[in-house]
């Protein structure tokens, strides 16, 4: 049995599902270009003040204290959470903070994992509109995107993240700290409920390219402790208020 408490996250309304792809000026890696035949929905993240009160929004599922902390310093691994909402539950949007950023997006999937360290992809999109780590302080937004086709009809535990990029320059693979060069989603130390736990896990991928081709892990999916990634969903979740459930 799988048991969480789940708070509803009051975060943010209008998102922007303009279709974007241009990456920007700041390229360090050939590794990180979309190809021109990249096959992969894009959309453009709506920026919302991270210290400021968001809209409010229902059926988003968060776990984060919303103090960034730390970056997870692996590259080519899916960092974020593993949700748990009523079944059958959905998902619509995404909301997240980075930690660092060396590009002008990100890209972001989710899974459904098997309970044996092995999990299958749901969906797979690039997120634009992501400030830039060499030229502004990217912890202080929260980019709210859309998914281009929501999934609705869930059921189980499924986890969802960013993608730490596989570029290995700038001491990405060691590299932990906030505002610097190298992809990720911040993480924060604590909890939004002290009851909640923890829920950052991570899903090992390969391919050493900045859009995963990887669709199946077998093995190595597993939680990181002492965390929560900032990465939220929203969906047709939760009820208004906050509540206790099970899912077995």
């Amino acid at each position: 049995m799988i048991s969480s408490r789940v708070g509803v996250l009051l975060c943010g309304a209008a998102l922007a599902a303009a279709v974007a792809g241009d990456l920007g000026a700041a390229q360090r890696s050939a590794a990180r270009r979309l190809r021109a035949d990249a096959k992969i929905p894009r959309v453009k993240a709506t920026l919302m003040p991270s210290r400021g009160r968001l809209p409010q929004v229902v059926g988003t599922l968060q776990y984060d204290n919303n103090i960034p902390f730390r970056r997870e310093p692996t590259t080519d691994h899916l960092i974020g959470n593993q949700f748990v909402g009523n079944d059958p539950h959905s998902i619509a949007s995404v909301s997240f903070r980075v930690a660092q950023n060396y590009g002008a997006g990100v890209i972001v999937s989710g899974w459904d994992p098997d309970g044996s360290g092995g999990a299958n992809r749901i969906f797979q999109q690039y997120v634009s509109g992501i400030p830039n780590g060499g030229t502004m302080t990217v912890t202080m937004f929260t980019a709210m995107a859309p998914l281009t086709m929501a999934l609705p009809g869930l059921n189980g535990p499924f986890i969802a993240g960013v993608h730490n990029t596989a570029y290995t320059g700038a001491g990405c693979p060691a590299n932990s700290m906030l505002n610097g060069t190298c992809d990720g989603v911040a993480l924060s130390a604590g909890t939004m409920d002290p009851g909640m736990g923890f829920h950052a896990f991570r899903v090992p991928l390969a391919g050493m390219t900045f859009i995963p081709p990887t669709t199946v892990v077998t093995a190595g999916v597993a939680a990181i402790p002492g965390g929560n990634a900032i990465f939220r969903v929203t969906g047709d979740n939760l009820p208004v208020e906050l509540m206790e459930f099970s899912v077995r």
